[in-house]
């Protein structure tokens, strides 16, 4: 998880954000997988804070929605 993150950032970073929501997306689910719902919490997040930038509001909602279930469920 921790590479993902790292590489999600790096990708941002050079202006490939395509690339950085799939690394985060997939952490969020890896994340899930593992049981570790701050960490897919974070995840979702941060997709969602991406996306609010690039007026993508719907979606961003979205991301947060997820993370707000995941928190109260975990």
């Amino acid at each position: 998880l921790d590479d993902l993150e790292r590489y999600a950032i790096a990708a941002h970073l050079v202006g490939n954000d395509a690339e950085s929501r799939d690394a985060l997306a997939r952490g969020y689910r890896d994340a899930l997988a593992r049981e570790d719902v701050t960490r897919a919490v974070r995840f979702a997040f941060w997709l969602g804070h991406g996306m609010i930038f690039t007026g993508e509001l719907a979606q961003a909602s979205g991301w947060w929605a997820r993370a707000r279930g995941r928190r109260r469920k975990g």
